[in-house]
C-alpha cells in the first residue's frame, strides 16, 4: 500500500495489533488511541518512515518491544493509559529524533535510564503513574530542549539532581507523590522559563 497517514483513533476497536501494519513501509502517521486495543505492541520493524506513533488509552498489556528503537525517525511516542509492564528498553536511548515520550500511567517499573542523555531532542517526557524507582539521574540535566517533564506518581527516591538547574528550557515539572528526600536544588532557581513546579507529598 501506498498509505502514509492512517488515522483510526476514537473508534471502537477491538482485538490486537494487525502485525501486518509492518508492511506498509511508507506509513509516516499511524494514530490508533483511543479504543480497546488488547495484546502486546507489534514490532513495527518494516515501517522505516514511521515519525508518529500513537496507541495511547487502549489496554495493550505486555512489555515494550527493544525493536521500537530501530524506528530511527520517529519523533512521538505515544503509549500512555495501557497495561504495559517491565523496564524502559535501555535500547530507546538510541533515539535521538525522538521528541515526544509518553509512557504515562502504565505499570512500568525500574528506573529511569542513565543513558537518557542521548535522547537529546527530547522535548516532553511523561513518566507519571508509573512504578518507577530509583533516583533521577544526574543525566537528565543534558536534555537541552525539553520543557515537560512529568515524573508524578511513582517511587522515586533519592535527592533531585542540581543537574535539573540545566534544563534552561524547563516549563513544568511534576514531581509530586514520590519519595523524594534532601534539599531541593538551589539550581532550580536559574530556570526562568519555569512556570510549574510540583513536588508536594515527598519527604523534602
Amino acid at each position: 500500500t501506498q498509505a502514509t497517514h492512517i488515522y483510526l483513533n476514537n473508534n471502537y476497536l477491538v482485538g490486537s495489533i494487525p502485525e501486518e501494519f509492518s508492511d506498509m513501509h511508507k506509513l509516516t502517521v499511524l494514530s490508533l488511541y483511543r479504543n480497546s486495543l488488547t495484546g502486546s505492541i507489534p514490532h513495527f520493524e518494516g515501517l522505516v518512515n514511521l515519525r508518529d506513533l500513537y496507541l495511547d488509552s487502549n489496554y495493550l498489556s505486555g512489555e515494550i518491544p527493544h525493536s521500537i528503537a530501530d524506528l530511527r525517525k520517529l519523533r512521538d511516542l505515544r503509549l500512555g493509559g495501557n497495561e504495559l509492564t517491565g523496564t524502559i528498553p535501555l535500547k530507546m536511548c538510541e533515539m535521538e529524533s525522538l521528541q515526544m515520550l509518553y509512557l504515562e500511567s502504565n505499570y512500568l517499573g525500574g528506573t529511569i535510564m542513565d543513558c537518557i542523555d542521548i535522547m537529546g531532542s527530547l522535548v516532553e517526557l511523561q513518566l507519571f503513574d508509573n512504578n518507577f524507582i530509583g533516583s533521577v539521574p544526574e543525566s537528565i540535566g543534558d536534555l537541552a530542549s525539553l520543557e515537560l517533564l512529568y515524573i508524578d506518581g511513582n517511587g522515586i527516591t533519592g535527592t533531585l539532581p542540581s543537574s535539573i538547574g540545566d534544563l534552561t528550557n524547563l516549563k513544568t515539572f511534576y514531581a509530586q507523590a514520590n519519595n523524594l528526600t534532601g534539599k531541593i536544588p538551589e539550581e532550580l532557581s536559574k530556570l526562568s522559563q519555569l512556570q510549574r513546579l510540583y513536588l508536594h507529598e515527598n519527604q523534602l
